[in-house]
């Protein structure tokens, strides 16, 4: 939603911003004793969700199946970023090794089939 609705309490959706940092932090590669890395990603915003559509819905009332594809162009993220890394999992010193920002533009296409349940009175 472009607009949102502030009448149901729903905020502006385009661009979507993420307002808390997302820290992810994951072993190293070859051996977690050689330590870790975080990636901190921050005023991460997705753009471009205005344009999500659902495409080729198919209900099937007999096996209660539902397939549709969704679908969203041109959807772009960007953030800010900072990566460290930890040599050590027992002291806490760390080796910043690059920040910046970081830019992404996708298409997302997606099929999703579902089996629902409808309810009954």
């Amino acid at each position: 939603m472009k607009k949102g609705n502030a009448a149901n309490g729903i905020p502006f959706l385009d661009p979507f911003l993420i307002p808390f940092d997302i820290p992810l932090k994951f072993p190293h590669p070859v051996s977690p004793s050689l330590g870790s890395f975080e990636l901190i990603l921050s005023k991460l915003a997705f753009a471009g969700l205005s344009t999500f559509k659902v495409q080729n819905l198919q209900i099937d009332p007999v096996s209660r199946d539902m397939t549709f594809e969704n679908y969203i162009g041109n959807m772009s993220a960007t953030s800010n970023y900072d990566l460290k890394y930890y040599p050590t999992n027992y002291f806490p010193i760390q080796a910043p090794i690059s920040e910046g920002k970081l830019e992404i533009t996708l298409t997302i296409h997606v099929n999703y089939p579902l089996a629902y349940l409808p309810t009954t009175s």
